[in-house]
């Protein structure tokens, strides 16, 4: 009996100890967020401008990824939705930063930040994460929800043909375009970056695990 006691404690400060780095790791995720959100606003008011050479030749991926790029260089809202649901730490930081790439990357095209929102979804919960700016005072509203609130608030905004979403999972890299969604895998063999930019040519070129060599 007593065995089994010590059993079951070790069992829980073990699920606790994953419980907390997740939270953790969400907490680091939201403030890097904040932390792309102020060094875009402070540095620069004007969209980034490159050539990239590389998403022309993508292969690994469907569907149109210039008709998604047009509606994203248009778009007046943006969604980052990643799911970690099942991951454990060693994972989940994949998602984590491909979100965190997207989320700098609305701020590199000068877009509205007030208009950018974030969605981690862990089983049947879900952790809202807003940017706003007020008189150059930056904050970042937070709060927790259910999973089935949340998807329903994304549901609702990919109805407004003005609105993008990029969805997050772990997983073999791999990508899919909709005319504005984008559902993009990653896992430990992506070393590249999730990022989406304008080329020199006046176009938005997206960068994620599908189009990077």
């Amino acid at each position: 009996m007593a065995e089994k006691l010590k059993k079951g404690v070790k069992d829980q400060e073990a699920s606790r100890k994953t419980r907390v780095t997740k939270d953790m790791m969400f907490l680091a995720f939201a403030l890097f967020v904040v932390f792309i959100v102020l060094f875009w606003v402070f540095s620069t008011s004007k969209p980034i401008s490159s050539d990239i050479g590389k998403s022309d030749n993508a292969i690994n991926y469907t569907g149109n990824v210039q008709e998604f790029s047009e509606t994203l260089y248009n778009a007046e809202s943006i969604s980052i939705v990643a799911n970690v649901t099942d991951l454990d730490a060693s994972n989940s930081q994949y998602v984590y930063a491909c979100g965190a790439g997207l989320a700098g990357s609305w701020g590199k095209l000068g877009k509205n930040i007030s208009m950018l929102s974030v969605y981690v979804i862990e089983g049947d919960s879900c952790t809202y994460s807003s940017p706003s700016l007020n008189e150059s005072q930056v904050s970042n509203e937070t709060s927790v929800k259910t999973a089935s609130e949340c998807i329903a608030e994304i549901e609702s905004a990919n109805l407004n043909p003005a609105h993008v979403t990029f969805y997050i999972r772990y997983g073999a890299s791999y990508s899919i375009f909709s005319v504005n969604t984008a559902f993009i895998f990653v896992d430990e063999s992506f070393t590249d970056e999730c990022s989406f930019r304008i080329s020199s040519s006046g176009k938005t070129s997206v960068i994620t695990s599908a189009n990077s060599s």
